[in-house]
């Protein structure tokens, strides 16, 4: 989008989804989804982050229930991403403690390249 002399420490608050630093599920789900033609942009591993942590409480219920799923995920001390291990908060917020606190990678724009920057929380 920007011409690569003006495409300098450009901070970028999502993560660089085409990054070799990320995790194999995300570079196959990358692959699957170029073959359709399609770009891979962060809202696809957005969508599959969303889904790992889903299934990890399936799996721990071993139930479909949402009830059932809901407990689970909550006696879970950590949950794995699709960043890397992460654990629950919310309570000192204010609310439940239904939001995954994980490390979350962001980049940054410098000579025209995407550089990975990863914050571990």
């Amino acid at each position: 989008m920007l011409k690569p002399e003006y495409a300098y420490d450009i901070i970028n608050g999502l993560p660089n989804v085409l990054s070799d630093k990320m995790l194999p599920m995300v570079k196959e789900l990358r692959k699957l989804v170029e073959e359709t033609g399609a770009p891979f942009i962060y809202d696809c591993a957005h969508t599959l982050d969303c889904a790992y942590i889903l299934v990890q409480g399936i799996k721990k219920a071993q139930s479909s229930d949402v009830d059932k799923v809901v407990a689970a995920l909550e006696a879970m001390e950590t949950i794995d991403t699709i960043y890397g291990e992460g654990k629950w908060g919310g309570k000192d917020l204010g609310i439940l403690n239904h939001l995954v606190i994980s490390p979350y990678p962001f980049s940054r724009i410098v000579d025209g390249k995407a550089e990975d920057l990863f914050i571990k929380r």
